[in-house]
């Protein structure tokens, strides 16, 4: 088998073709499958959408609340993206917004409502991304995942969005 640096080398530049575009089109059907699926289970068991969950844990993990601007580095979302957000999860009464004495700084807090759904919606999903996702992964991949890095970087260290 060819060492990651020689097909790296052999490859720069060209488009994908042949293994390499299907082993791409294979995991991009694989993940998005696996996506849908834990993002259907959310819906349908406690209607909640994957992104609704991924606030609310984050903010449990925080103890309740966080402020605007690390919730949106924890997800990576742009300002907007999380505003939107916020507003929909505020009028169902799942997050609260308030000032946290910092001019425009805004905590974003767990809700009643967010806190009573989380129970069902954390079995939910653990059973589902267990179902779609873990249950189907042999060891070997399981450890390329554990150690994998969050954001694929190059070797001049840049993120695939070209920043440092």
């Amino acid at each position: 088998m060819a060492s990651k640096d020689s097909r790296t080398k052999r490859s720069a530049g060209v488009a994908l073709a042949g293994d390499e575009l299907r082993l791409w089109r294979n995991f991009l059907q694989w993940s998005e499958g696996v996506t849908a699926a834990v993002a259907q289970a959310l819906a349908v068991e406690v209607g909640l959408s994957q992104p609704d969950y991924e606030v609310l844990k984050r903010l449990l993990e925080a103890d309740g609340a966080l402020p605007r601007q690390a919730l949106e580095q924890s997800l990576s979302w742009s300002p907007s993206r999380l505003s939107h957000q916020l507003r929909r999860m505020e009028a169902r009464g799942l997050v609260a917004r308030a000032g946290s004495g910092h001019g425009r700084h805004v905590n974003v807090e767990i809700a009643d409502g967010g806190r009573g759904v989380m129970a069902a919606a954390d079995r939910a999903h653990a059973q589902a991304v267990r179902r779609h996702l873990l249950d189907a992964l042999p060891d070997d991949v399981r450890g390329f995942l554990y150690s994998a890095p969050g954001v694929p970087t190059s070797r001049d260290g840049s993120t695939s969005d070209g920043e440092h």
